[in-house]
C-alpha cells in the first residue's frame, strides 16, 4: 500500500513539473502571431512591425511610446546574471516548456529588460528587448506569454 501511494505521489509530482501555470486572464489577452512565435497582450492596441534581418526574423511590437524589439534565429547570444555590469534583476525560468532568462540592467539611455528564449532544438531562441519600459511587470508578463510555432 506504501508503495502505491508513493508512486502516485511521485507521478502527481512529475505531472505536475512539466505544467507551467497560465495566467489567470489567458484567455482574455490578445494574441499577435508571426512566422515564428506568439506572443499575448494585455490590451488590443499592440501592433506587430516586422523589419527585414540579415539572418534572422526581426521586428518589434509597439503600443504607444513602448517597443518590444524581437530577433528570432540562431545568433541571441546569452545573458548571465554576472554581467559587467550585474543586471538588477535576473532570473532563470521556464516558459512554455523552453529554458529562459529575464534580467534587467543599467544602460546609457536608461534601463533595458530583455528576455531570451531557447527553442528545444537549442538551435533557435527568441530574443526581447525594450528600453525605459512604462510598465515593467505588464512586459515581463507578456514575455511569459511566449510559445514557439
Amino acid at each position: 500500500m506504501k508503495n502505491v501511494i508513493f508512486l502516485f505521489l511521485l507521478l502527481a509530482v512529475a505531472c505536475h513539473k512539466g505544467v507551467e501555470p497560465k495566467d489567470p486572464d489567458w484567455e482574455k489577452m490578445f494574441l499577435i502571431e508571426n512566422q515564428s512565435f506568439s506572443l499575448r497582450f494585455p490590451t488590443q492596441d499592440w501592433k506587430l512591425v516586422q523589419l527585414q534581418g540579415t539572418d534572422s526574423y526581426v521586428g518589434y511590437f509597439e503600443r504607444g511610446e513602448d517597443k518590444i524589439y524581437f530577433d528570432h534565429g540562431w545568433y541571441n547570444g546569452d545573458i548571465s546574471k554576472n554581467s559587467n555590469p550585474k543586471p538588477l534583476y535576473y532570473e532563470e525560468t521556464t516558459i512554455d516548456g523552453n529554458k529562459a532568462v529575464i534580467a534587467k540592467q543599467k544602460e546609457d539611455n536608461g534601463v533595458l529588460l530583455r528576455a531570451i528564449i531557447y527553442h528545444r532544438d537549442k538551435m533557435n531562441s527568441t530574443a526581447f528587448y525594450i528600453t525605459n519600459p512604462g510598465n515593467e511587470q505588464e512586459i515581463i508578463r507578456i514575455f511569459r506569454t511566449h510559445q514557439f510555432k
